[in-house]
């Protein structure tokens, strides 16, 4: 690579030589031409080494150079340590691979058979509890009983990750995979509906629960076992409609906590799921928590959509005055309205699961694609700084 440069640099400093000796020209401005000359040399190194990089490849036959454009733009020379980094970079790769390969089934896509441990508890306790009305602590406490069922389950089933091939669809342990992170979304969903604001009425003294809430919160654990995207969101969309007549009237904000009944768990188990993975280390851990706390707000910019989704969905005939009201009446939207307007604009704004990895997959693509042109570019200008050093001290002994 070096020698390719000699040819420029000898130019330049000939060019000085005799610029000097003849008395035409200052040492000073000599040594600018000097530098010039150099730095275009430097460009015709990297060009060069480009170019004769791409002429030792061994091209199978039939292929031809139509991409050698592209890959002159991604020449990389790989030194002794780049090979453990991209060993690094290969296994934080394969690890986002494997945990798309089930995350995908969090999204409501893929209906479990029934399972026969939590399906009896809450066979057996949600029936029990249906019409009651309960204080928070007791309903909190209701909660606590089915996530410690659900973490019993996960940590039956949590050894199924350290190995074998359970990403793989169709392998022996995929679904036994999926089941353990099924109970784990159940754990977060049920997290969720601790702090849902639908759940207590704010106008019964003590922090009751309103009539039939119950009932609706038993449905919504109910549809995550054995329901689709739709079922589920259903029984969320449900849970926050306090109205007497439970007519599936909602609000912009009712419509909002609705769906982030459903989505909110997905994310958090990718959350759990990843950076529990062998192989992962603590700064990927770090850069990968950082990239889902923010997934839908600004990368998928999941609010937005929903308001759009909101204002472009037609509200029911049912709910529009027939006389002009004398104050205007909050616009409410149902359920079949918002799935038509949702699936029309954005059909997949509810893939949280298998959206969140495929981006971060390119995320970090782009991160080590860009890191290595960083190195590529850090190692030609040192050897362009060498290479001036040896001219300038070259021009200035003459």
């Amino acid at each position: 690579m070096v020698r390719r440069l000699l040819p420029a640099i000898a130019v330049s400093t000939s060019t000085a030589k005799t610029s000097l000796r003849s008395g035409r020209v200052s040492s000073f401005s000599v040594r600018s031409t000097s530098i010039l000359c150099s730095l275009q040399g430097g460009m015709m190194l990297r060009r060069i080494s480009s170019c004769e990089n791409l002429r030792r490849r061994r091209l199978a036959p039939g292929r031809s150079f139509l991409s050698s454009e592209q890959q002159i733009r991604d020449f990389h020379v790989p030194l002794p340590w780049d090979k453990r980094r991209e060993a690094r970079e290969k296994a934080e790769l394969d690890c986002i691979t494997k945990a798309e390969g089930v995350m995908k089934a969090l999204d409501g896509s893929l209906v479990l058979p029934p399972d026969s441990s939590f399906y009896k508890w809450l066979e057996h306790n949600g029936k029990d509890v249906e019409g009651a009305m309960p204080k928070k602590e007791e309903f909190q406490k209701w909660l606590s009983a089915a996530e410690s069922e659900l973490n019993t389950q996960t940590k039956a089933q949590v050894g199924i990750f350290s190995g074998g091939e359970w990403w793989r669809a169709g392998h022996d342990d995929h679904l036994q995979a999926i089941r353990s992170l099924h109970s784990l979304q159940l754990q977060h969903l049920c997290a969720e509906l601790k702090k849902s604001k639908a759940v207590f009425t704010p106008h019964i003294p003590g922090d009751y629960l309103g009539k039939g809430t119950m009932a609706k919160v038993v449905a919504v654990l109910q549809a995550h076992l054995d329901g689709d995207l739709e079922t589920r969101l259903k029984a969320a969309w449900m849970l926050q409609d306090d109205s007497t007549e439970s007519k599936g009237w909602l609000s912009e904000q009712g419509m909002e906590d609705a769906v982030h009944t459903v989505l909110n768990p997905v994310i958090a188990t990718a959350a759990t799921l990843y950076p529990s993975l062998p192989g992962v280390n603590k700064a990927q851990k770090k850069a990968f928590v950082k990239f889902i706390k923010s997934y839908t707000r600004d990368h998928t910019d999941l609010p937005s959509k929903l308001r759009c989704v909101f204002h472009w969905t037609e509200p029911p005939l049912e709910s529009l005055p027939t006389k002009p009201p004398a104050v205007p009446v909050p616009k409410v939207i149902d359920l079949p309205g918002y799935l038509k307007t949702q699936e029309e604009n954005f059909p997949d704004m509810h893939q949280v699961g298998k959206g969140s990895m495929e981006l971060y997959r390119r995320v970090r693509e782009a991160y080590y694609h860009q890191k290595k042109e960083d190195r590529d570019t850090f190692r030609t200008g040192a050897v362009y700084l060498i290479a001036l050093g040896f001219a300038d001290v070259y021009v200035s002994g003459l």
